[in-house]
């Protein structure tokens, strides 16, 4: 016959293992474990003062159960509301043999880039709304800042 004292620290022990469990899966970034490549364009605020620097920052989130080679090219676009290109800029990285990659399920810093509020002419654009638009060949991503007077 089983003492009590051993059921009930089974009991335990299996109330700890499901505890765990449920937690390990309920509080793991989904976007780590979608079977997906991810685009992630961030800048370091939304709200930005006129001539200051926008810092963006460009993270690839692999969901993926493999590792993927880092692509070689990521291209920069800023848009006023209406779309309408203000800046662009086409970067090409040189790796060395083997190339980097990306690992399963990570979220990796890949490019950032430093924009100084100038459009294409190397003008300054107005104070208003703008949408950064990230693109790598595995997506692309968006995020929107604003630019104030002062």
């Amino acid at each position: 016959m089983v003492s009590p004292k051993f059921l009930f620290g089974f009991a335990v022990v299996a109330a700890l293992i499901i505890v765990f469990a449920v937690a390990f899966f309920a509080f793991r970034d989904p976007l780590l474990y979608n079977n997906a490549l991810t685009v992630q364009a961030v800048t370091d605020k939304s709200l930005y003062t006129h001539e200051e620097n926008v810092s963006i920052s460009v993270y690839v989130i692999n969901g993926k159960d493999e590792s993927f080679i880092q692509p070689t090219t990521v291209y920069y676009k800023v848009s006023d509301p209406t779309r309408q290109e203000v800046y662009s800029v086409h970067l090409h990285m040189n790796f060395p043999s083997p190339p980097p990659e990306f690992p399963a399920h990570s979220k990796t810093l890949f490019s950032s880039h430093v924009w100084n509020q100038k459009n294409s002419n190397l003008t300054l654009v107005e104070s208003g709304n703008y949408i950064i638009e990230v693109s790598l060949e595995y997506g692309t991503s968006e995020c929107e800042i604003a630019i104030s007077e002062h």
